[in-house]
């Protein structure tokens, strides 16, 4: 992946237009959509198995729900509402929070199927407009309820506004009802002129992202240094990955060495021994153990 950002930059630079790399460019914002969506699914799903929460759905009692519906909003800081629903929800209802849709409905009936649904933006241009996040609360096999989280649908764009300034407009929008619906966008809106440059799916929803370059060439190295960066900052996490994972290995190698030195001595305490070169990982506890070696036969001589 680094590689294939370092060598789109390097195209870039020297003014290529090539198609493949505006593609690329786009896969790289969709991933960031993604990983957006994901993390979020992840941490729902992660309550949703809180064995509190299935208790108090299964009492029944309103204020049990209405509390551990509140616990949930504050672990979620980015939600506008939560409910905990029972299974065999089959009634819109917009006085919920968040709204319930016949669009919620469908996501309903995967969740208690035991899946966890693909985002959906609910009730697109009115004041409830939320985008859905579903989970379902297993006990075991069975599930005993849904998890219902609605979120702002600006929330998706938190991976993307971490990058430099974007060259152009870039826009997440949702097939709905024989019309693209936008869930959120970034960069200037004035750069919407005419047909998008290109467009591409963001991967596990029913979404699509669709580009319009600014002023500047979308391709040319300088209005893209962002994906230098990227690039950069993926190199520096994979190097401090090596490092640490060097650093684990070399401390397990020096772990091992000693238990192996230990044992040695503690088998030929009092007299001569040898060293096999094979037996340690480092060098330095090789050299150590040939010293005691040599130690313990010159004593054994002079007794």
């Amino acid at each position: 992946a680094i590689g294939l950002l370092l060598q789109l930059y390097l195209g870039q630079a020297t003014g290529s237009r090539d198609a493949s790399a505006l593609s690329q460019r786009l896969d790289t914002y969709g991933a960031l959509v993604q990983a957006k969506v994901v993390q979020v699914q992840e941490r729902l799903a992660g309550l949703a198995s809180e064995p509190g929460l299935r208790e108090a759905l299964a009492s029944g009692d309103a204020a049990q729900i209405a509390a551990q519906e509140s616990w949930l909003v504050r672990q979620l800081p980015e939600a506008q509402a939560v409910r905990l629903l029972p299974p065999g929800v089959n009634l819109a209802d917009g006085a919920s929070k968040p709204a319930i849709s016949n669009v919620t409905l469908n996501l309903l009936r995967q969740a208690e199927k035991g899946e966890l649904p693909a985002p959906e933006l609910v009730l697109p241009g009115q004041a409830t407009t939320h985008i859905a996040l579903l989970a379902p609360m297993r006990d075991g096999k069975n599930v005993r309820g849904v998890l219902l989280a609605g979120f702002k649908p600006e929330f998706v764009s938190g991976r993307v506004k971490d990058l430099p300034a974007l060259p152009g407009y870039l826009e997440v929008f949702q097939d709905q009802g024989g019309g693209a619906v936008v869930v959120a966008d970034f960069g200037d809106a004035a750069f919407k002129q005419g047909e998008a440059l290109a467009q591409t799916a963001v991967a596990g929803s029913p979404w699509r992202l669709a580009y319009w370059p600014g002023e500047s060439d979308p391709l040319a190295g300088s209005s893209d240094m962002f994906v230098l960066f990227l690039g950069l900052g993926l190199i520096v996490l994979l190097m401090a990955g090596l490092i640490w994972y060097s650093q684990q290995v070399l401390a397990r190698e020096l772990q091992n060495d000693g238990s192996r030195l230990l044992k040695l001595l503690m088998d030929h305490y009092g007299s001569r021994f040898r060293v096999p070169p094979e037996l340690f990982t480092s060098r330095l506890f090789f050299d150590i153990s040939s010293a005691l070696a040599r130690s313990a036969s010159e004593r054994v001589t002079e007794v």
